[in-house]
């Protein structure tokens, strides 16, 4: 968890201070976002935690699978590591940027949500998708949908088009991993 802080903190911070800022001039604030705030501050902490900790859950099933196979295949040692090897030279490029993509998307819609909240016009979010040919079924029917901005759209473990939501409470998106969506200031 230390070494995720190290290198993913800096960049949520980043995501954050600009996507808040952005999220203030939507609603025609000129505003400085700081994310030095203390619930901005443990939002961050929380998400790398729990980042890396289906990271490294997912890790640990998958070395598993590998091994599972290689002995019921009465693979040696070396083809055994060469398999892991082989397996998580690409997992580690793709998952990274599937655990980048995803979170950052996360980051930035915390953002725009603590950023609207003390503007005194915005009250409820609204969800918006991309509309094209790639928005999945579970986000396609989300498009438009209007909730105040601190509730949640799925509590976690709530089922969504047969998927279970076991990684957290959806507030905001990401509702799932390479989730192109956001949200829009419903301005009262």
């Amino acid at each position: 968890s230390t070494m995720w802080m190290t290198l993913v903190k800096p960049i949520i911070e980043e995501v954050m201070q600009n996507e808040g800022t952005q999220a203030l001039s939507q609603v025609w604030l000129s505003q400085i976002f700081r994310v030095g705030e203390n619930k901005i501050q443990s939002f961050i902490k929380d998400s790398i935690s729990l980042m890396s900790n289906k990271a490294d859950e997912y890790t640990m099933k998958e070395l598993d699978r590998i091994i599972t196979e290689g002995n019921n295949q009465w693979y040696s040692t070396d083809v055994i590591a060469n398999m892991i090897s082989s397996k998580f030279e690409d997992y580690t490029s793709k998952r990274s940027q599937t655990i980048a993509r995803t979170e950052i998307t996360r980051a930035s819609n915390q953002a725009s949500i603590y950023a609207w909240e003390n503007t005194g016009v915005v009250s409820k979010k609204e969800r918006f998708t991309a509309r094209d040919e790639r928005v999945c079924p579970q986000c396609w029917p989300m498009n438009g949908k209007i909730i105040p901005l601190w509730d949640n759209y799925f509590n976690k473990w709530d089922t969504r088009q047969g998927v279970k939501l076991d990684y957290t409470a959806i507030q905001w998106p990401s509702l799932h991993t390479n989730c192109r969506c956001s949200l829009l200031p419903v301005i009262e």
